[in-house]
């Protein structure tokens, strides 16, 4: 069930990762993914799953906080590069 909440994220996530790389932009997506994971979602993980005894329910509560927090840095990098607007709106 709490996978039904995940899908949006990763989905968003893959098809951006996948465009910038395709653009020949390899180095944001592993540090804006290297970052998210050891700053949010190791950090939630162990808050929520440790601190508050959820157990894996925290672990994923962290899965989930940090896919929706890495879409931010990935839309902003589309939006200033204008790729947006020819990824989505004119496919070739």
């Amino acid at each position: 069930m709490l996978t039904v909440l995940l899908e949006p994220g990763r989905a968003f996530n893959l098809v951006v990762i996948n465009s910038l790389r395709a653009a020949g932009d390899v180095r944001f997506p592993v540090i804006v993914g290297i970052l998210s994971m050891w700053g949010i979602q190791v950090t939630i993980a162990w808050i929520f799953g440790l601190h508050f005894a959820y157990g894996l329910i925290g672990i994923w509560i962290g899965v989930h906080r940090r896919r929706m927090a890495a879409r931010y840095p990935y839309a902003a990098k589309m939006e200033i590069e204008n790729m947006a607007e020819e990824i989505f709106c004119h496919p070739k």
